[in-house]
């Protein structure tokens, strides 16, 4: 048994040794043919692409003899697989050497192989280019970039032969890239006019494409679609046709015709100045003669013919519109389709037409490519038509109550207390104003009101202002025979009308409202009618539109209080500046120190007068526009301030002579006898009764009676102060305190026993 054994080892080294013989040899062989191979490859690769000698033959027998050795060294790997690689784990490391040195002699083939094939690519592009042939050379070029951009040996990077290639194909691509432009550059042509003036301008565009160029301009697309170029060049023209022919046919109402001349083309006559914008007919109809022209000459190009049944092929216009559709369309809708769409019910339902035309020219688009099945941008306008009008009243009524708010304020009409609205505008029974009274009268006597609950009293409101709040009711009349969405729109429209109001309004005339006394009662009047209003929207409305408004959301109650706060705001600003004017006047005066003096007795009296003609003013400006309760407060706030400001001055006087006390006496006599005029207005009934005036002072203005008493002190003697004051019980003890009186009795008299006995009394 052992002896077979050792005469089958015997055996299989013997087999073994030979076999690795034969390899060696063979191995051997190969790598000195590669060798060689290895620099004829190199001359030839660097005399084509270095030195650009002609090597073609010598060039198609090296592939030749790659190929052999290639075929010989698989033959050699087949039996280094079948005979030895079993053997491999039990034989020596010679074997394990013959397979490293095997495998980096195929890596060197591999290395040869790909320098070769990225020569067949550039001798193949070199011949594509004489022949025009621009998707072969694409094709080629790209080739050779992914032959590159794979390196099949470690340092691939530092052989030189492959960068003099890759210098080769950057200018290859390079040329082709420029020639390609060249190509669109001359069959793509724009004439294109700058407007400088009002004359008539004409852009046109023009597709050259005689007969025996349609191959070539085919052939450039499919090259720059496959090169990742024609996308840009897609762009430009969807901009150039924006820019040049569809924004002028939608804006300038421009007219777009075909014209032949050695091919067809298309022209666009522009009037700078017309601003007219084109009728939906006439843009939809002239936008599809564009895209069929440019379908016809250009965009029917097949970029890549589909191998599946189930997938079309890809035509250049599916590839256009996918860059360029949504703009366009979105051009066409902002620029047109929406300036198209009624402002009024009425005309609303002779829309149907422009929708229909809508839809075919959808249809229309989806027949050429131009736009897929997934395209929302025209279905939402033909879906969103009710919305769309609700969005655009909303705008034009927001636009219309700005131009309203930014008016002047000073034109103003009458409101009259005996009309439930206050509407003196229009006398026609049938007009939404008298409609609005009737509706009021009726509410009010269904719920049993008072007859004045309605009413606003007599006053000066702003013409703009009445034009304003027509317009929110005409516009709620229109919102309660609208669609549910289109009625909820413009009810909220009605809403931001208000709040629009609040903002522009007093920021627009911030300044006229902060100097001019009469512009600001006017403006506090608008106010308080736009809150009066407000108030009575809601109850005559909410109940016959939509959910939510029915629900409790149809109210304005809520911007009544931000309203009334901006008219009541500037009102009190503008009282407290005229307050700060009153009072500088009276600083004019020094107190009424020493008014018994020449000059200290005409600079009060000034002061006075001044304060006298201020209020006066404030009187002309104020009585025919504040309603009549609220110009008493405003004047009588205004001439307390002057009141106490005197009362508080002569009241802290140290000493005051005879004469001087006369001479306060007067001036006090003449502020009396002027501050009741200042509330006899010709609203006022019985103006010149003058126990109404007195009511009227008592009322409106709180130390008028301490003023009173003042001007009695300062006439008066002892006798008559004391009994004035009656033990605390009288009418001076009622105004005046007991250290007011006091003072004023030590200023005005000597000391004398007299004196301190009245003194004495006062407490």
């Amino acid at each position: 048994m052992a002896t077979t054994t050792s005469s089958t080892a015997k055996i299989f080294l013997a087999n073994s040794s030979t076999g690795k013989d034969d390899i060696l040899s063979k191995l051997t062989e190969l790598t000195g043919k590669i060798e060689k191979m290895k620099l004829n490859i190199f001359d030839v690769t660097r005399n084509k692409h270095v030195e650009f000698l002609p090597q073609l033959v010598m060039a198609e027998s090296l592939n030749s003899q790659v190929q052999n050795l290639k075929e010989e060294m698989i033959s050699v790997r087949t039996n280094i697989d079948t005979e030895i690689k079993a053997q491999l784990n039990r034989s020596s490391s010679e074997f394990q050497s013959l397979s490293s040195q095997l495998h980096e002699t195929t890596v060197t083939l591999t290395v040869l192989e790909k320098m070769l094939a990225l020569d067949k690519y550039l001798v193949n592009s070199d011949t594509a280019f004489e022949s025009q042939k621009y998707v072969a050379i694409t094709e080629n070029l790209i080739a050779i970039q992914e032959l590159l951009s794979k390196p099949v040996h470690s340092r691939e990077d530092e052989i030189l032969i492959l960068k003099a290639v890759q210098i080769e194909t950057k200018i290859q691509n390079e040329k082709l890239v420029f020639e390609l432009n060249d190509i669109w550059r001359q069959h793509i042509l724009w004439e294109a006019q700058e407007s400088k003036s009002n004359e008539k301008i004409v852009n046109k565009l023009k597709i050259a494409l005689p007969d025996e160029n349609r191959g070539l301009l085919s052939e450039t697309t499919r090259a720059m679609w496959k090169l990742g170029t024609l996308k840009a060049k897609l762009l430009q023209l969807g901009d150039n046709l924006l820019k040049y022919i569809i924004k002028p046919i939608l804006t300038k109402a421009a007219t777009l015709s075909q014209q032949t001349a050695d091919y067809p083309y298309l022209s666009v006559t522009i009037d700078p100045t017309n601003e007219n914008i084109a009728t939906p007919e006439v843009a939809l109809l002239q936008i599809e003669v564009l895209l069929n022209y440019l379908n016809a000459n250009l965009l029917n190009i097949v970029l890549y013919k589909s191998e599946d049944e189930n997938e079309s092929d890809l035509i250049l216009m599916e590839h256009f519109g996918r860059l360029n559709a949504d703009e366009i369309l979105n051009v066409l809708v902002q620029e047109c389709l929406l300036h198209s769409i009624p402002s009024n019910n009425k005309d609303l339902e002779k829309f149907d037409e422009v929708v229909a035309l809508v839809s075919w020219f959808q249809e229309k688009m989806l027949a050429l490519s131009f736009i897929k099945d997934d395209n929302r941008i025209l279905k939402n306008f033909i879906e969103n038509v009710n919305v769309l009008f609700a969005n655009k009243k909303c705008q034009e009524i927001l636009e219309d109550a700005r131009k309203l708010m930014m008016s002047e304020i000073h034109n103003t009409v009458v409101i009259s207390h005996d009309k439930p609205l206050g509407d003196t505008v229009t006398d026609e029974t049938d007009a939404p104003a008298a409609k609005k009274a009737r509706k009021l009268e009726m509410l009010a006597n269904e719920t049993q009101l008072s007859d004045n609950t309605f009413r606003l009293p007599t006053c000066h409101v702003s013409e703009s202002v009445i034009k304003l709040i027509a317009l929110a009711y005409e516009t709620l009349n229109e919102a309660v025979s609208s669609s549910d969405p289109c009625a909820v729109k413009l009810f909220y429209g009605v809403r931001n009308m208000f709040e629009l109001f609040c903002c522009v309004f007093p920021t627009y005339h911030k300044r006229r409202l902060a100097t001019l006394p009469q512009l600001t009662a006017i403006h506090h009047n608008n106010c308080m009618y736009i809150a009066h209003h407000l108030m009575l929207l809601g109850p005559q409305f909410s109940q016959r539109l939509p959910s939510p408004i029915q629900d409790g959301a149809g109210t304005f109650v809520d911007l009544i209080q931000k309203v009334r706060s901006i008219g009541t705001g500037a009102l009190m600003q503008q009282m407290a500046t005229q307050r700060d004017d009153l009072l500088d006047c009276l600083s004019a005066a020094s107190g009424f120190v020493s008014v018994s003096e020449e000059g200290n007795h005409f600079s009060a009296e000034r002061s006075i007068k001044q304060v006298l003609y201020k209020l006066n003013h404030l009187k002309t400006v104020w009585e025919d526009i504040l309603p009549p309760h609220i110009y008493s407060k405003a004047i009588g706030t205004l001439v307390n301030c002057v009141l106490v400001a005197i009362v508080n001055s002569i009241t802290s006087l140290e000493d005051i002579s005879a004469e001087g006390a006369s001479h306060l006496h007067h001036l006090l006599c003449m502020l009396d006898e002027k501050a009741g005029p200042l509330f006899c207005t010709k609203f006022t009934e019985d103006a010149t009764n003058e126990a109404h005036m007195k009511v009227e002072l008592q009322r409106n203005i709180p130390k008028w009676m301490k003023f009173k008493e003042l001007i009695f002190i300062l006439n008066a003697n002892l006798q008559e102060i004391t009994d004035r004051w009656a033990d605390g019980k009288g009418v001076l003890a009622h105004e005046f305190s007991t250290a007011e009186v006091k003072q004023l009795i030590r200023a005005l008299f000597q000391n004398t026993d007299r004196r301190a006995a009245v003194l004495a009394k006062i407490r």
